[in-house]
């Protein structure tokens, strides 16, 4: 069954549903038994949390209150509160600033680092990576020589994207973070190797273990109904 929300807004299409109970009341019934449904999503915020609350069924997705682990500043400060190994960098990132001293504090740690990796928290399938090279670069003088070479040296994942956006995110997003939650930015740089932008991919294996459930049955599978979270 195809159910329209008949509403070509720019609003998100949670949002639309949710302004619309008659509409919310057909999705509830065109579901069926709710045990045997389940809401899933590419991005998951409180609005489709909400929905899911309404809807009665699990929501397949990460809280978005844990939505910070799931960055990659998150997974770095995840990662050192576990005391897990990790590349030498930094996160929580705000501004271009602090993104040139980090940059400089990595090579003066590492003076034959041949280049670092720069991660906008917010990117996906590396469209929010670039690559900062240090070919050049003067011992004794790195900070004002990185700053004078940010926008030339580095090299980006993403075809369209430019140094003046990428800049611009890094503002943007690191501002609204700082008001709402105090943490901080959407950019974290790490060290990289030479060989890192090469290494091959075939290693991964991409096929289900048979061996892990799937379906509502997921571990870390929300279940609004039993969660006491409020629509």
């Amino acid at each position: 069954m195809l159910l329209s929300a008949s509403d070509a807004s720019a609003a998100t299409l949670t949002q639309k549903i949710l302004e619309r109970p008659r509409l919310l009341e057909r999705i509830r019934d065109a579901t069926g038994d709710p045990a045997l449904a389940h809401l899933s999503c590419f991005n998951v915020t409180t609005l489709e949390r909400t929905l899911a609350v309404r809807l009665g069924i699990p929501l397949y997705g990460c809280d978005p209150s844990l939505q910070y682990l799931g960055g990659k500043s998150g997974a770095r400060a995840a990662f050192r509160e576990a005391r897990i190994p990790l590349p030498d960098g930094c996160e929580d990132l705000r501004s271009v600033d602090q993104v040139v001293d980090a940059l400089a504090d990595l090579k003066v740690r590492n003076p034959s680092l041949p280049r670092a990796a720069l991660k906008l928290n917010d990117g996906f399938s590396g469209e929010g990576n670039a690559v900062f090279t240090y070919a050049g670069c003067v011992a004794g003088d790195e900070r004002r020589w990185i700053a004078a070479h940010v926008p030339l040296n580095v090299a980006f994942e993403a075809r369209d994207m430019s140094w003046d956006r990428f800049a611009a995110k890094i503002a943007e997003t690191g501002h609204r973070r700082g008001v709402d939650r105090g943490r901080g930015s959407e950019i974290a740089v790490g060290a990289t190797a030479h060989h890192a932008a090469r290494r091959p991919r075939d290693h991964l294996d991409a096929r289900p273990d048979p061996r892990r459930p799937v379906g509502p049955d997921l571990p870390g599978l929300h279940v609004p109904a039993e969660s006491g979270l409020r629509a």
